[in-house]
């Protein structure tokens, strides 16, 4: 089973325009990694199958072949239908106690096998589409009374889709604990169902998510969550969480208008800001405040996203030395439990590392990014996953230009997922270069043309790519850019904000305002009064100390 993350397109070791500008010493040395390398694929097939070494060369040079092709060829052993064929699991069933005559196996309340004991081997149909079954074991004493039934499930492999599962909220209430479950589909899909499982036993199941699951003083003892996602393709696939019982505490946090679950905070903080200048009232009511904590007192896990592209070259060198500088006080060397800020690079694909001290190896690692396209809204999606630290604010800060040509994920996706897991983004953009965008629909392409079209009949200069544009292609964005419209209105949705960069003073000017102001945020913990808090109803009022320089806003 694998997984595989896309960001962005698919890409080869050399780009293809490139291959014809290398100088005859360079293509020789590229021919000769590509030659070595493929000495190992041909050795595996060549015995796997049985076949000479030159034989497989001269099929590799076939480079496309029809299952009927493959198994002419001896690729493979034989043909089978993807629906139809039969399945079957081999299952074992041993009799540890005395007194066993006979042992039987059940798959969903029908009995497949039964024979004397001690030991049952026996082949177990499996259902097509692969979906979880109820398997039984059933002991029998001589006079044929059952004398023991365990229970247990036939998990069937799933395809490999990169489904996202996380846990956003957990908690506990009158009627006990709960936990809210997100999950999101691969592009292009709909998620049609979820089932979640606590170890091994059902939880529920939701139509929409995110979505409140109930769960028993059983499942806190379990050590993940599993879910089972159904998509409107009919594909299915599987994803797992790890969670404890220590996340259960009948806390919320209040940040930016919001309640969402926390670890428990400390009691009887200390600072300028006590639990006896806070006052939270819920419909009127005024609910225990559990601790007051700031910025300075709650770590912050931060996650960089740094666009890797030539348009912001110029700028990235500071970038970098900025986020050295940022790991440097977030994990000063030997804190215990301090983690440095996740760093996401991204152009045309993203790679996701650890924030360097090194801001010249950072940049190494860079420049070896292939570039072309830009997918902006990708890399944000995998640096919001990358950035969840259970007990700590977190925040995600990205630098680009603003523009995306190559992504998957659609702005909207991206803030309904900062929306979930409770991140603010916040965006620093170099805007004094125009964006550019790709064309999306036939309808768009028609538009873009005839309005070349129309300008180039009056005189005036035209872009050769609108009087071309066609779905799919790449064109000079007018006005500021439909792409950085839609950063700046995520950026706000997530509860972050969108700054326009001007030069490299005032990056980092913007910069340390950012992280300032998250290290002055308050966090509020108080005790809800039901199982459901509407973060609308919520009402927070601080009385700051009477201290000069301190005010409330």
């Amino acid at each position: 089973e694998v997984e595989v993350t896309r960001v962005g397109a698919f890409k080869g070791a050399v780009e293809p325009y490139m291959y014809s500008s290398m100088s005859r010493h360079l293509r020789e040395h590229y021919r000769q990694m590509l030659a070595s390398m493929n000495v190992d694929v041909v050795r595996r097939i060549a015995d796997g199958r049985k076949l000479g070494h030159d034989r497989v060369r001269e099929l590799q040079g076939k480079r496309l072949f029809t299952a009927k092709q493959a198994l002419l060829e001896g690729l493979v052993d034989r043909l089978v239908p993807w629906s139809g064929a039969e399945r079957a699991l081999e299952v074992s069933a041993q009799a540890t106690e005395p007194g066993v005559a006979s042992l039987a196996l059940r798959i969903d309340g029908r009995e497949v096998a039964a024979g004397p004991a001690p030991r049952l081997d026996a082949e177990v149909p499996l259902a097509w589409p692969p979906r979880p079954q109820i398997l039984e074991a059933e002991a029998r004493d001589a006079r044929g009374c059952p004398l023991e039934l365990e229970l247990g499930f036939l998990r069937q492999p799933a395809r490999a889709f990169p489904v996202e599962l996380r846990v956003t909220g957990v908690g506990c209430d009158e009627e006990g604990p709960w936990v809210r479950v997100y999950a999101r589909p691969p592009a292009g899909e709909r998620i049609e169902r979820v089932l979640v499982w606590a170890g091994e036993r059902p939880v529920g199941a939701a139509d929409e998510l995110p979505a409140h699951f109930r769960l028993s003083g059983h499942d806190l003892a379990e050590p993940f969550l599993r879910a089972e996602v159904r998509l409107a393709s009919g594909a299915r696939a599987e994803a797992t969480q790890l969670f404890d019982r220590g996340r259960f505490d009948d806390v919320v946090e209040v940040r930016r208008g919001e309640a969402r679950r926390l670890l428990p905070g400390r009691e009887n903080a200390s600072g300028d800001f006590d639990s006896e200048r806070v006052r939270v009232r819920w419909r009127g009511r005024e609910l225990p405040v559990v601790s007051v904590e700031t910025g300075a007192e709650l770590p912050l896990a931060l996650a960089i996203a740094v666009d890797a592209s030539p348009s912001t070259l110029d700028f990235r060198d500071r970038v970098l030395e900025l986020a050295s500088e940022t790991a440097r006080s977030l994990a000063p060397a030997g804190a215990a439990g301090a983690e440095p800020p996740v760093l996401v690079l991204f152009s045309e694909s993203a790679v996701v590392t650890v924030t360097s001290a090194d801001p010249a190896r950072t940049a190494a690692l860079a420049d070896a990014l292939p570039f072309g396209a830009t997918a902006l809204f990708d890399a944000l999606a995998v640096a919001l996953h990358e950035n969840l630290a259970p007990g700590r604010r977190a925040a995600l800060l990205a630098v680009t230009d603003g523009c995306d040509t190559g992504s998957a994920t659609s702005a909207a996706e991206v803030a309904d997922i900062a929306r979930a897991l409770g991140v603010p983004v916040f965006a620093l953009v170099f805007d004094d270069e125009p964006c550019f965008e790709r064309v999306t629909d036939e309808a768009e392409a028609e538009k873009r043309r005839r309005a070349a079209q129309r300008n180039a009949s009056k005189g005036y200069k035209v872009d050769p790519a609108d009087l071309q544009a066609r779905p799919g292609s790449v064109v000079r964005a007018s006005g500021w850019g439909t792409s950085r419209h839609a950063l700046e209105a995520l950026c706000r949705a997530s509860g972050g904000e969108l700054y326009r960069v001007a030069g490299k003073d005032d990056l980092s000017k913007i910069w340390r305002k950012i992280l300032t102001d998250l290290g002055r945020q308050v966090v509020v913990v108080y005790e809800p009064s039901g199982p459901e808090v509407d973060p609308a109803a919520i009402e927070v009022e601080i009385a700051p100390p009477k201290r000069r320089g301190l005010f409330r806003r």
